[in-house]
């Protein structure tokens, strides 16, 4: 499914794209004329259109004022996410099954602007001053970090990738709360931060951020069964070390021998890992993410099975 920061992107890519400027000459009494700009309708309804999209949404596309501007077209989009933007022509649908159509039309609208782009890049229809470049970019991005790939003109889903959409995200921040974690701010801040950093193009920042996520949820964890479990509260010593941490939850059968060595052949990998020439940068920070948030996940899960084997509320 694609994310909501990835809907944003596309929205913001269709808002520069299906806009025009124009000027409107001033008032008598302020003769200066200035740019507005206004949505085109028009030619949003003739790229559909020539994509063979379904006239209901083609005829969506053409009510769209004028003078909304950007923000009309901005709000088509970012509706088929959420389903309003079909909701009037799906008066007896449920909300999910509007949510799910909305989304198909997303990938599609994805797929097909990029190639759009691509044919407008080729014939150098954009400046360099436009913006339109960096906001490709950080389409592709987007999409890349909800497990899709553009190549050869195509949008490829690459895997099921188990933390690489939006919701997946909000269900590692939710195990954070339930399981009460002392220093939730940490994680969140850095789990933002490898999305952010990947969409930029900060390859080392992604990675390292994704790094302090493991780190900060594996302490926390040794932190919460420490306390709980055993009434104590774990070596503040131990907990700067990452060794002692996995060497605790080892102890305490959160983690078996092997997964133990596997958390710290990936901590490894994240903290050392630089330019490698089998590999792009971009994939080896997205994958470097995935494995790190994959294994934050596993550790949160394994501490609430712990808890509730042992009787403990959370």
């Amino acid at each position: 499914m694609i994310s909501r920061r990835s809907t944003q992107s596309l929205a913001k890519l269709f808002g520069s794209e299906f806009c025009d400027l124009h000027w409107e000459s001033g008032s008598r009494m302020n003769p200066t004329s200035k740019s507005v700009m206004r949505a085109s309708p028009l030619r949003l309804y003739d790229f559909l259109y020539g994509n063979d999209y379904e006239a209901y949404l083609m005829n969506i596309a053409k009510a769209i004022h004028r003078a909304e501007g950007r923000r009309g077209i901005e709000e088509f989009i970012l509706g088929l996410h959420t389903g309003e933007t079909i909701a009037q022509v799906t008066p007896d649908w449920e909300w999910s099954r509007r949510e799910k159509l909305g989304n198909e039309v997303l990938l599609n609208l994805a797929e097909d602007i990029l190639r759009y782009m691509e044919t407008a890049l080729r014939s150098q229809r954009y400046s360099s001053g436009d913006g339109m470049h960096e906001q490709r970019n950080e389409l592709v991005r987007n999409l890349e970090l909800d497990g899709f790939i553009y190549r050869e003109s195509r949008l490829l889903f690459t895997e099921a990738a188990v933390l690489d959409t939006e919701e997946e995200e909000g269900l590692l921040q939710q195990l954070m709360d339930e399981l009460n974690l002392p220093d939730q701010a940490t994680p969140r801040h850095h789990l933002a931060k490898t999305a952010e950093h990947y969409t930029a193009g900060r390859w080392d920042d992604c990675i390292s951020n994704a790094r302090k996520v493991l780190e900060s949820v594996l302490m926390q964890v040794a932190q919460v069964h420490s306390l709980k479990i055993h009434k104590t509260s774990f070596d503040p010593q131990k907990a700067q070390r990452p060794v002692d941490v996995r060497e605790y939850l080892q102890r305490e059968g959160l983690l078996e021998e092997k997964e133990k060595k596997a958390v710290a052949e990936i901590y490894g990998l994240l903290s050392n890992t630089g330019g490698h020439p089998y590999i792009a940068e971009k994939d080896q920070a997205r994958l470097m993410r995935h494995l790190a948030l994959t294994r934050t996940q596993f550790a949160l899960l394994r501490l609430q099975g712990s808890l509730q084997a042992a009787g403990v509320p959370a």
